[in-house]
C-alpha cells in the first residue's frame, strides 16, 4: 500500500497528536509549517500564506504567529498542498481580529495592548475584533474545502466541556454545528469531536485545563482522528 501524506492545520491540539501518532504508511506533508490557527479566518490566511498568494510584512509576523520559531516562509511555495491526500483541520474559534488586511492571532493581539511601541499601538487601536455566524464559518467551511482542491478533510472541532458552574464556552456548540452540518453535506468531508473520547479517558487524565491535553492524552486522541482515515478512506 502506498504513503497516504497528510497534512495539519491548526493549534496544538492536533498537531502534537497527529505528528507524535503517525505510523505505518500514514507520513506527514506539512514540513515545517506547524504554526497555529484558531478559527476558519485563520485557515484561509494560513493557506494564502504557506501557497505564497500572499506575503507576511515582517512587523507583522509576530502578529499573525504566535511562536516565531514555527515560522517559516523560505518553505511556501505556489500548490504548496498538492502532494497532501488528506488534511485534518481544527476549528476552535469565531473570533476573528482583523487589521489592514492580515488577520491577527487573538492571543497576539491581547499581548500588545499594554505596549507603547508605535507600531503596536497603532495596530491594537485599529484591530477590529469580529465574532462570527454560524452562516459566516459554514461558508468559510467551503472556501477551505475549494482552496484544497476538494480533497478529503477531516475537521476537528473544540471539545465541549462543561465549566466548573455547569456551562459551555458558547463559541463551542456553533463550531460543532458547523463542522457537522458541513461534513454531511459535502464528500470527502469527515468531523470529529474529541469530547467522547476525552469522557471516555476521564478528563482529569485527558486535559491539563479545560482547553489542552495532557502529553500522555495526545496520543490516545491523535489515534482516534488517525483511525477517521484507516476506517473510511482506506
Amino acid at each position: 500500500m502506498s504513503d497516504i501524506k497528510l497534512s495539519v492545520i491548526g493549534s496544538c491540539r492536533v498537531y502534537s497528536p497527529i505528528e507524535r501518532s503517525v505510523h505505518d504508511n500514514l507520513k506527514i506533508a506539512h514540513g515545517k509549517t506547524n504554526w497555529f490557527t484558531h478559527s476558519t479566518r485563520d485557515v484561509i490566511q494560513k493557506i494564502k500564506v504557506l501557497n505564497n498568494s500572499i506575503k507576511i510584512p515582517e512587523e507583522y509576523v509576530p502578529l499573525v504567529i504566535n511562536d516565531v520559531s514555527r515560522y517559516f516562509p523560505e518553505f511556501h511555495r505556489e500548490n504548496f498542498f498538492e502532494d497532501t491526500d488528506v488534511f485534518i483541520i481544527e476549528i476552535s474559534s469565531i473570533q476573528s481580529n482583523y487589521f489592514n488586511g492580515y488577520e491577527l492571532q487573538q492571543w497576539c493581539l491581547r499581548d500588545i495592548k499594554d505596549s507603547s511601541n508605535a507600531f503596536d499601538v497603532e495596530v491594537a487601536d485599529g484591530a477590529r475584533t469580529k465574532i462570527m455566524t454560524y452562516e459566516e464559518i459554514y461558508n468559510d467551511l467551503g472556501v477551505i474545502y475549494t482552496m484544497l482542491s476538494r480533497k478529503p478533510i477531516i475537521f476537528v472541532s473544540h471539545n465541549l466541556l462543561e465549566r466548573p458552574d455547569g456551562s459551555i464556552p458558547k463559541p463551542r456548540p456553533i463550531i460543532r454545528k458547523a463542522l457537522s452540518d458541513f461534513s454531511l453535506n459535502n464528500d470527502n468531508v469527515f468531523y470529529f469531536d474529541p469530547t467522547e473520547v476525552i469522557l471516555e479517558h476521564g478528563v482529569s487524565s485527558s486535559m491539563k485545563d479545560l482547553a489542552h491535553y495532557n502529553k500522555e492524552f495526545e496520543l490516545v486522541i491523535g489515534n482516534e482522528i488517525l483511525k477517521v482515515i484507516k476506517n473510511y478512506m482506506l
